[in-house]
């Protein structure tokens, strides 16, 4: 695949569970979230640190293993609510927060990104090490893109068409293409791309590609 593709590009994934289970909940002293609220985050930030430490040491032992990073290579950070990986070729960051269509789940999100050498993408072992954490990929855009003429264009377009679907008020829209087994969500700001069935994340990155050759050629394509 294109090693700029992944210049403002992340890989994200997220686990889930009740916040109930989380290690830090208290039962009798913690209220289970009856919806969404913004000082929810930071609770979870702190009964959820367990959890978040946990999976912050094993990625940071699997990197060490796996790369063979030393002390000087790497940042290691975790505190209340955050955990940050920094390493010379990329940065990890773990946080909590709600789930967003169940206030009474936590989601334990992983984003691997700032990618000093995005070439990393197609090597081997780091494929392997995130496919545990990792089943998405998100791309920023440096400046707002215009939705409803990308919606236009793929309108044009008959082959795209039919797999196309947005918001009544042009705030996203989604295109599958099952050949890539890859769908994406677009809005204004950032692009994600997701496996219609699940795979490896290798599949995922390769079918991110032929997708984004797929725009190029009937010339939609995305700024990165």
């Amino acid at each position: 695949m294109s090693d700029n593709s992944f210049q403002k590009g992340s890989l994200f994934g997220e686990r889930t569970g009740r916040i109930r289970d989380l290690n830090g909940f208290q039962k009798g002293v913690h209220k289970i979230p009856d919806n969404h609220y913004s000082a929810t985050d930071s609770f979870l930030g702190r009964i959820g640190h367990d959890e978040i430490e946990v999976q912050a040491k094993d990625i940071y032992k699997k990197l060490r293993e796996t790369f063979g990073y030393k002390r000087k290579d790497t940042t290691y950070v975790c505190e209340e609510g955050h955990a940050f990986i920094g390493t010379v070729d990329f940065d990890v960051n773990i946080t909590m927060s709600q789930e967003l269509n169940d206030p009474t789940l936590y989601a334990l999100l992983t984003e691997v990104g700032s990618l000093k050498k995005p070439e990393m993408v197609n090597n081997d072992d780091f494929i392997e090490l995130f496919s545990e954490y990792c089943n998405t990929i998100l791309i920023r855009f440096s400046k707002e893109i215009d939705i409803d003429d990308k919606i236009d264009a793929i309108e044009e377009i008959p082959e795209l068409a039919k797999y196309l679907d947005y918001e009544p008020d042009g705030s996203s829209f989604s295109l599958a293409l099952t050949e890539a087994n890859v769908e994406i969500e677009v809005t204004a700001k950032q692009l994600y791309f997701y496996a219609i069935e699940k795979g490896e994340l290798r599949n995922l990155i390769d079918g991110m590609q032929n997708f984004m050759d797929v725009l190029s050629q009937a010339n939609v394509g995305f700024e990165k």
